[in-house]
């Protein structure tokens, strides 16, 4: 099993387990929702570091108009369809039960803090055009 179906086993495991969430059960899509926030952090923090680091081009610089909006709706499109194409997620969380996973939950944790930190970093940089090298 990936690393990325063993974050969606846990993130869906979280929303389905959580009391707060048991009025309005949807784990299935609040996990979709949060893999594709990390993954636009890291496309963010990428593009920016090619762009603004790398080429040095002005943070003003826009790839293509309506960029916020592609961008995230590309993420959670492409995601979504990974997870529902013949209903993938179905089997993944079969195989997340039988196997009893091994990977420890703090490398999650760590994946998340570690990718909101450096795209809060990038963007103060770009944002203050500042330059780490």
């Amino acid at each position: 099993m990936s690393l990325l179906e063993e974050l969606f086993c846990w993130l869906y495991s979280y929303y389905d387990n959580n009391i707060k969430w048991k009025d309005s059960k949807t784990p299935f899509l609040s996990s979709i929702m949060v893999i594709a926030a990390l993954f636009m952090f890291n496309f963010v923090f990428i593009r920016d570091l090619i762009i603004h680091h790398i080429y040095k081009l002005p943070a003003s610089y826009s790839s293509f108009k309506y960029d916020e909006l592609i961008i995230p709706t590309f993420f959670i499109f492409i995601v979504a369809y990974y997870f529902k194409y013949k209903n993938r997620y179905l089997s993944i969380l079969k195989k997340y039960k039988l196997l009893d996973s091994k990977v420890p939950k703090y490398m999650f944790i760590f994946y998340i803090i570690v990718t909101v930190i450096s795209t809060i970093a990038m963007g103060y940089s770009v944002r203050n055009n500042l330059f780490w090298f």
